[in-house]
């Protein structure tokens, strides 16, 4: 695994048992797989003085590798080389394997929840347009109303999505995303009680 300089500094500082002492690395290791689960609301944990650069640093420098190791989809055992070339002990190697190992589903899934989402609309213009056609001089309505919809979408840089749908596509368009609309409502009191 490939790591900055800084990082692996930090890494070598941090499983350096004459530098770092037990408490100082439980209190990192608990604090990075907190924070690496927290959910979006919640508040991150904040080093402590009187060491809070060295903390930071060694914090900073085990969340690097606990992402990267999860984002790149790296095994136990190529975590357990890299710390061991930091000259790391078994004992503290395998604390950081078991913390990351049992966090790596939930980082998973906080990473991939990153990243592109899909632009909001911003507006929304429509027009109600007859086809006709004319056949041996006698116009006729074809197909009837059609409706022509132009969503503008939030920081796009091709414009409007624009489509053309019947009366009966866009009566189920909108109840579907009213039905949309009241999952989220009903899964965001799920998940913030008011």
């Amino acid at each position: 695994m490939e790591l900055s300089p800084e990082v692996s500094s930090a890494l070598r500082l941090l499983g350096d048992a004459s530098k770092t002492d037990n408490s100082t690395y439980q209190a990192v290791l608990s604090a990075v797989s907190a924070d690496i689960v927290a959910g979006d609301g919640q508040q991150v944990s904040q080093p402590q003085p009187p060491t809070s650069g060295v903390v930071s640093y060694c914090h900073a420098a085990l969340t690097t590798l606990f992402l990267e190791s999860v984002r790149g989809g790296h095994s136990t055992s190529v975590v357990t080389s890299t710390l061991e070339d930091f000259m790391w002990p078994p004992d503290r190697v395998n604390e950081a394997i078991k913390k990351l190992d049992s966090h790596w589903s939930d980082t998973q899934t906080r990473l991939s929840s990153l990243g592109a989402f899909p632009p909001h609309i911003v507006d929304v213009d429509w027009q109600l347009k007859y086809e006709v056609r004319s056949s041996g001089g006698e116009v006729d309505k074809a197909r009837g109303a059609v409706y022509l919809v132009r969503l503008h979408l939030d920081g796009s840089a091709n414009g409007p999505l624009t489509f053309t749908c019947s009366l009966a596509q866009l009566t189920h368009m909108v109840t579907r995303l009213k039905q949309a609309t009241r999952a989220v409502q009903k899964h965001t009191l799920v998940i913030h009680p008011v």
